[in-house]
């Protein structure tokens, strides 16, 4: 569990940072390979281990209730009649935020349906255009 965007993320840790002799910072794999290109340095904060209940809540809940906004969006895409497609939702562990990806051939002005969906998950809404 992670220190996320305004409140706790599940991840799984691939790199670590650590500080060799000469005081650079080096990110290192699971495996133990340095890496072979700069991916940046981590912010984030580990916060505890998740527990096995919190990986299975993860896999079961969490992913029932993104499917259920992912539809529950795209309704509210085609009464705002905007002109986009809802590809993924993806909720923060801790439920406060809730990003949805879409698709659109322009820019849009999603502002009304920000407004509409917070009133109905009650959570941080982001609008993530992927290509």
């Amino acid at each position: 569990v992670v220190g996320g965007d305004r409140g706790e993320d599940v991840g799984l840790v691939t790199y670590t940072w650590c500080e060799t002799k000469d005081g650079t910072v080096e990110g290192i794999g699971l495996c133990g390979a340095s890496l072979t290109r700069s991916i940046g340095v981590g912010t984030g904060t580990v916060l505890r281990l998740a527990m096995p209940v919190e990986i299975i809540q993860l896999h079961s809940a969490l992913a029932s209730l993104e499917r259920r906004a992912v539809e529950v969006c795209q309704q509210r895409v085609l009464e705002f009649a905007l002109p986009m497609v809802i590809v993924d939702a993806e909720y923060q562990f801790d439920k406060k935020k809730l990003t949805f990806f879409y698709e659109s051939q322009q820019r849009l002005d999603f502002r009304d349906l920000v407004r509409d969906l917070f009133k109905t998950f009650r959570a941080r809404i982001w609008m993530e255009a992927v290509e």
